[in-house]
């Protein structure tokens, strides 16, 4: 699984030959947009849920909100949604 922070089409990039899946977000753009500066960690965490299905996103978001504020969880949820998942 690759997921990358990017806002290039996947036919630009260069993934591994044993990715399976890719995802392709803009966090960086969803962290600028939301917070001003571009730390797009917790819009990662976000795509990371939609890509995996590992991590519960309302328990995510209860995490993000408790530990970083409501504008991180938005990010998040942002991320989340606009993910776009490739199967490889």
């Amino acid at each position: 699984i690759v997921i990358i922070n990017t806002t290039k089409p996947l036919e630009q990039l260069k993934l591994p030959a044993e990715a399976k899946k890719a995802a392709i977000v803009d966090a960086t753009g969803i962290a600028l947009e939301l917070l001003g500066r571009d730390i797009p960690n917790t819009a990662m965490l976000g795509a990371f849920a939609k890509t995996t299905g590992w991590v519960d996103m309302a328990a995510l978001e209860a995490n993000i909100t408790e530990t970083f504020g409501s504008k991180n969880t938005e990010a998040a949820k942002i991320a989340f949604n606009k993910t776009q998942l490739f199967e490889l």
